[in-house]
């Protein structure tokens, strides 16, 4: 235990997520640098066309049978480095990944079994949990897909807002423990990308950094605080 000082400020920690080739990997250029990411899907050379400053190092995965063993090896050298954002880009990929790992490491000739879905969301967590003090004196990105939600409202009325593309019981820990999860959308009207950072019964959202409800595409990081 340790006494969380005042006036001190705390490192970001936020999810974002959207459509695949919405921006989400883009965006993270415009975070507090300089900032290391590592790809998990393999879509960082989007970066070589709007990252000119090279704001963003980035690190990929070289043997994906290996895969939690190399993102704990990239923990370890981005945590006593001089990095002040680190991106995970992007857990659905990741997700997938561990799954199919799982299922060619199983007994039902690569089919997962029903003790993979309960083992996979503890890894995660667990190692979510070990990145978040690992990592305390960093601001931490993650990415993530989308996918409809299903929530059945006490009128029988079902809706299907839009949340990240994860496991039930990690977007639960995702939304009680980051300090914002948001959603890329698009303004028809002004013909532009915009963030959006409150709750709505059409997406998951939220911000406890800051009083915005939306922010535009380059300022989603710049938190009036």
């Amino acid at each position: 235990m340790k006494k969380r000082e005042k006036g001190v400020k705390t490192p970001f920690r936020v999810l974002i997520y959207g459509k695949q080739g919405d921006g989400k990997t883009s965006v993270t250029r415009f975070a507090p640098g300089p900032v290391a990411l590592l790809t998990l899907d393999n879509t960082d050379k989007v970066l070589d066309n709007v990252d000119k400053d090279g704001i963003v190092e980035r690190f990929y995965i070289e043997d994906y049978s290996k895969v939690l063993s190399e993102i704990n090896e990239f923990i370890e050298y981005v945590a006593n480095s001089e990095f002040k954002t680190i991106v995970f880009d992007n857990l659905s990929a990741l997700e997938k990944v561990w799954f199919v790992n799982a299922a060619d490491e199983g007994k039902n000739h690569g089919i997962n079994s029903m003790q993979d879905y309960g083992k996979y969301s503890n890894q995660l967590i667990k190692m979510l949990s070990y990145i978040d003090s690992r990592l305390k004196d960093k601001n931490v990105i993650y990415t993530a897909w989308q996918r409809n939600g299903e929530i059945w409202l006490e009128s029988g009325q079902k809706i299907t807002p839009f949340q990240p593309d994860l496991r039930d019981s990690v977007n639960n820990y995702f939304m009680g423990t980051v300090h914002a999860v948001t959603h890329i959308k698009y303004d028809q009207e002004k013909k532009e990308r915009y963030w959006t950072l409150t709750n709505s019964t059409n997406e998951y959202a939220k911000n406890q950094i800051d009083g915005r409800k939306r922010a535009d595409f380059d300022k989603l990081f710049d938190w009036e605080v």
